[in-house]
């Protein structure tokens, strides 16, 4: 199959600009097969590689059903490679342990973007992303209009919330307020650190609110990331599939 290198670097870190970004795994096809390992063992051989040139695979994977945040790493590493290197060829497998047939017809729009389902070795792990409070009303005051905090934009996804710009409307369900308007969803995700960052995973709860957003009738939908440091490589990226601004608390 080719050459697999675990935690593979694909985003190198700059000050004050971007973070560093790691993917669970990625195969160079076509090459003599061979595993490089994660942490040290492998370290210089995976900050050395080259991808010019090359077919790649990258993997990640999750002990979890397909949620926004899987799915944000899995199709915004493609753009983060393509953003250093320049591949022959470029597709992404997502592994999963269960599906969300609501999700998937929006991964099914990615024809690079391949979600594998893997029966669990232990239990189905939970995953969420902590979220900075007060970050919803700050865009209100900023936007006007109604709010629907937190909101509940899929069976299986919930987000910080959504603004109605120009609604008035207190206290009406997101299913009855969305439909013909133009709304807009609010999005954070607070790292270890304690700071509120612009990731992956948060990238790929955009892309999904704004689609949900849509199948459930708005007009358009954009969001409002509200983050206290700005990531110039993921916003690169995600600036390729959604309509967003960065927000500050």
């Amino acid at each position: 199959m080719g050459t697999l290198y675990e935690e593979f670097p694909i985003v190198k870190a700059q000050r004050g600009v971007q973070a560093a970004r790691v993917i669970d795994g990625l195969v160079v096809l076509g090459t003599p097969p061979r595993r490089v390992p994660r942490g040290k063992p492998g370290r210089n051989e995976r900050a050395a590689a080259n991808l010019d040139g090359e077919d790649v695979l990258v993997i990640q994977t999750k002990g979890t059903r397909l949620n926004p945040y899987v799915f944000g790493q899995a199709l915004l590493s493609m753009e983060l490679i393509q953003r250093r290197w320049s591949p022959r060829s470029l597709r992404s497998v997502l592994i999963c342990v269960k599906d969300d047939p609501e999700l998937r017809p929006i991964t099914g729009r990615y024809p690079d973007l391949e979600v594998r389902l893997e029966r669990p070795v232990r239990r189905e792990q939970s995953f969420h992303l902590a979220r900075l409070p007060g970050a919803v009303a700050s865009v209100a005051a900023r936007l006007g209009g109604s709010v629907v905090e937190p909101a509940r934009v899929g069976s299986n996804v919930t987000i910080d919330g959504v603004v109605i710009p120009r609604h008035r409307a207190r206290g009406v369900p997101l299913r009855q307020a969305v439909p013909g308007r133009d709304v807009v969803s609010v999005h954070t995700y607070v790292a270890k650190d304690g700071a509120a960052r612009l990731g992956m995973s948060v990238g790929g709860e955009v892309i999904m609110a704004q689609a949900l957003l849509i199948q459930m009738g708005a007009a358009s939908a954009r969001s409002v990331v509200v983050a206290h440091h700005r990531d110039a490589a993921i916003e690169a990226a995600l600036a390729r599939y959604a309509d967003f601004e960065i927000g500050h608390p």
